[in-house]
């Protein structure tokens, strides 16, 4: 199984097996998670609002894989922009990756993606199931003028992992200056065509 707080980032802790499970180290380790002052550090107040809660979930495994690939669409008023796909993530430290930026015809965008972080050309595959992914994006995304949607694809089957509207991924040494430009220019668009789904 899986334990983690459901108010900040990378509090994750993986029990592979229970006999060898640190009850005392996991509830120490939860503890501060649940109180670290993530909205502060982060820029992203909204989390000073949720009441801290730990989370318990079913490990779930890719085979072949040492972590689940992670599907990260965004979307703009329902419609998606850009896919990243997260692949080979470091299980502790959780911000070392392999990741590729895609349109939405799975087109590769290396531009967006610096060199230490960025997958080889051609290693990600288009997921048989991208199309109904795409789908399940916009569906969830509809009433957002932005929102980011993820997926784990597990054995042909699709996952759903969490939506954010506050994505804070663009302070990652993994993404160049302007790899948001794409999702910016579209929600600009949007505004001046009146289509936007913001409310002030």
């Amino acid at each position: 199984f899986i334990l983690k707080t459901n108010n900040g980032c990378a509090t994750n802790i993986f029990v592979h097996s229970k006999a060898q499970f640190n009850r005392r180290e996991a509830q120490k380790s939860l503890d501060f998670a649940q109180f670290f002052p993530y909205p502060e550090l982060s820029g992203q107040q909204h989390y000073a609002l949720i009441p801290p809660r730990i989370i318990a979930e079913k490990l779930m495994v890719e085979p072949g894989r040492k972590s689940l690939t992670d599907y990260k669409i965004h979307c703009v008023n329902g419609q998606p922009v850009r896919v990243y796909v997260f692949a080979d993530r470091d299980e502790q430290s959780h911000f070392q990756f392999r990741v590729m930026a895609y349109d939405t015809e799975w087109n590769e965008h290396p531009e967006a993606i610096t060199e230490p972080f960025r997958a080889a050309p051609g290693s990600i595959k288009r997921p048989d199931n991208l199309d109904e992914m795409l789908r399940c994006a916009s569906a969830l995304a509809r009433d957002e003028e932005y929102a980011r949607i993820d997926f784990y694809l597990i054995e042909g089957k699709i996952y759903f992992g969490e939506i954010t509207l506050t994505p804070d991924t663009a302070a990652h040494p993994a993404y160049r200056l302007h790899s948001m430009d794409p999702i910016l220019d579209r929600i600009k668009a949007d505004r001046a065509a009146g289509r936007s789904s913001a409310t002030f």
